[in-house]
């Protein structure tokens, strides 16, 4: 993934699936960039059985990211511990390069 500071951000997409899905808000996401928390979204669990492009989450990085590469991670973390467990995505690279228009030199 790449994007240029200070400009339209990088967008991630993930599903929160399991083998029930939720009726609403079933934990929350929480992004990641270089190890520190950058935002958190409540999110519902989906079907695994009957995963559909509505059922994908889109978040934008923010468009300020320093620019070189900065690692990216998405981990769900379940309301009702007992009844989805806690996971995270692999581990994603943003690569920011400068601005065009002169801005970040």
């Amino acid at each position: 993934m790449t994007q240029r500071r200070g400009e339209k951000p990088a967008r991630v997409q993930f599903v929160v699936y399991g083998d029930q899905a939720s009726d609403g808000r079933a934990g929350r996401v929480v992004i990641k960039v270089d190890k520190r928390r950058e935002r958190s979204y409540a999110v519902p669990v989906a079907s695994a059985g009957s995963l559909s492009a509505d059922d994908v989450e889109t978040i934008r990085l923010s468009k300020n990211l320093r620019r070189g590469k900065h690692e990216v991670r998405v981990i769900f973390v379940p309301d009702d511990p007992t009844a989805y467990d806690r996971s995270k995505s692999q581990l994603m690279v943003v690569k920011v390069k400068r601005a065009t228009s002169g801005r970040g030199r």
